[in-house]
């Protein structure tokens, strides 16, 4: 059977939760297009692994190459949080600007990887090569990737945009970036909307997240997981607006102020499948306080590899009321909407 035939669905990383259709990447070309819609940028210099299950992608990791002579000890550290990955085989991919053949480096990943390699591609600009089975072969010809390839890699909607080109890293930290919205938005100015307000606004359907509302609950720890517990519970589509909402009220929040915002951000950007902004909210949580715990916490999570649906079970698993919610914010309404089916 062809490396590439197994079929794979779309879980985890940006599907909604009720869209279970299979997805066929059929070919080297395929999946190399795909990888930045399913990483949120586009890698340059890296190592990409798309770890699998029962042929279904779990996590998708990247790191910088190391220089010829570090292979060893690179593999070493890049295969650590494979420990806490729950897959059963895996597709590398190297990605550089030249056709450099890292052949220690395919051996070290050969020798070390703790699951079976289905693959291993080497991308160079816009072609892509199949290696074959061994490290110790010259691979096949060079495959240039096509538009047709990569708007097949868009309309799977893995990407943010089906057909789009994924945002670079850049961009998404300019999202980010601070952006008071008016004179009264400034802290200390009083918040015309309190936690109740928070709930309200999360039980209303279909969703329509306040960035005012998600502002004037920055500081509030309550709001911050109130707002996870719900996510948790919410379709891959409302956590994409939440979300978007999200990002927005986290650049209007002065520095210092954002962190129990910015994780909470990084926390549903994780469960919608976007590791780009859960990393960069993670950045500005720590950056506004760097002994956050829960920052730390998550920072911990996501450079070990956690995959979605482990976060999502977590926060499944905890009953509202450990939340110690404020008296009144938990009504039948709130309940109605978020009790189990």
């Amino acid at each position: 059977m062809h490396p590439f035939e197994d079929r794979h669905h779309r879980r985890g990383i940006g599907a909604d939760r009720c869209d279970e259709t299979p997805v066929r990447l059929d070919s080297a070309t395929t999946i190399a297009a795909a990888v930045p819609h399913l990483l949120g940028f586009h890698p340059h210099e890296s190592l990409v692994f798309l770890w699998l299950r029962r042929g279904e992608l779990v996590v998708v990791q990247r790191a910088d190459l190391p220089p010829p002579t570090q292979s060893d000890e690179f593999v070493d550290a890049y295969f650590q949080p494979a420990k806490s990955i729950p897959a059963d085989e895996a597709i590398a991919i190297v990605v550089n600007q030249n056709r450099d053949d890292h052949k220690a480096l395919w051996a070290a990943l050969e020798e070390r990887c703790p699951v079976r390699l289905r693959a291993h591609l080497h991308l160079a600009g816009g072609q892509i090569r199949d290696r074959g089975d061994t490290c110790d072969s010259s691979g096949g010809p060079w495959t240039w990737i096509s538009t047709e390839h990569r708007q097949l890699a868009g309309s799977l909607g893995i990407g943010p945009t089906p057909g789009q080109p994924a945002l670079s890293r850049d961009r998404v930290q300019a999202e980010f970036d601070y952006r008071p919205r008016s004179s009264a938005d400034r802290i200390g100015t009083g918040r015309r909307f309190d936690i109740a307000d928070l709930a309200q606004m999360l039980v209303i359907r279909p969703l329509r997240p306040s960035i005012d509302v998600l502002f004037d609950n920055a500081d509030d720890p309550h709001g911050r997981d109130l707002v996870m517990w719900c996510c948790a519970r919410m379709s891959q589509r409302e956590r994409r607006e939440l979300l978007q909402c999200m990002v927005s009220a986290v650049a209007a929040t002065a520095s210092g102020h954002g962190a129990n915002l910015a994780v909470a951000t990084a926390v549903v950007a994780w469960l919608s499948g976007d590791g780009v902004r859960a990393n960069v909210a993670l950045e500005r949580c720590l950056a506004d306080d760097p002994r956050h715990l829960l920052g730390r916490l998550v920072d911990d999570a996501l450079s070990t590899g956690v995959p979605p649906s482990a976060v999502e079970a977590m926060f499944t698993d905890v009953p509202v009321e450990v939340l110690e919610l404020p008296e009144g914010v938990v009504d039948e309404v709130f309940v109605g909407r978020y009790s189990p089916a």
